[in-house]
């Protein structure tokens, strides 16, 4: 009796066993988010930790050869996730500056179109004398003159702006990277 008890212990178990595996495996998640420019450099900081870590501890048992394998293939690896950080900081980068430059693109060509309109709009005006239409075309050309230059000092502020701070994040990352 007791034999026949276990064999039907077992072969349920095995039943419940080869049911509910599939469902555990189902609900494992296989999106991981891409790592950014900070995480690439933290944990080239953490890989020469380990790198140090491993060296000392090594050495203290005697192994010298040992530690020093164990440190360098750290320190490859710590190299390794330093410059994919500093790759992806410098093409967030370049992004932001093409951003920008293309904005100032169009302000230009905005400016431009309407520079062209007005020169259109105060040729039209004929009843007036010629000394008139000399004034109104220079002060609309001074003003517009006057607003491409603010529209681009403001454009390029920015642009200055955001690659400082990019750079400045950049930097950071690098020194705490590097930083043991």
């Amino acid at each position: 009796m007791k034999k026949i008890a276990r064999i039907i212990l077992t072969s349920a178990t095995i039943f419940l066993f080869t049911i509910t595996t599939p469902f555990a495996f189902g609900q494992e998640d296989t999106t991981k988010a891409k790592p950014t420019a900070g995480s690439q450099m933290k944990e080239g900081g953490k890989e020469v930790g380990k790198a140090g870590k491993s060296l000392g501890s090594n050495v203290k048992k005697g192994r010298v050869v040992r530690g020093v394998k164990r440190s360098g293939k750290h320190l490859g690896h710590a190299g390794k996730n330093v410059g994919s950080g500093t790759k992806k900081a410098a093409v967030a980068t370049a992004d932001t500056t093409k951003e920008v430059a293309e904005k100032t693109v169009d302000k230009t060509k905005e400016v431009t179109e309407a520079t062209v309109d007005t020169t259109k709009e105060v040729a039209k005006e004929g009843a007036e004398t010629t000394q008139n239409v000399a004034e109104k075309t220079a002060d609309k050309s001074k003003n517009i003159a006057q607003k491409t230059v603010s529209g681009t000092k403001k454009i390029a502020r920015k642009t200055a702006s955001g690659t400082k701070r990019i750079a400045k994040k950049t930097g950071s990352a690098i020194k705490k990277a590097v930083t043991p």
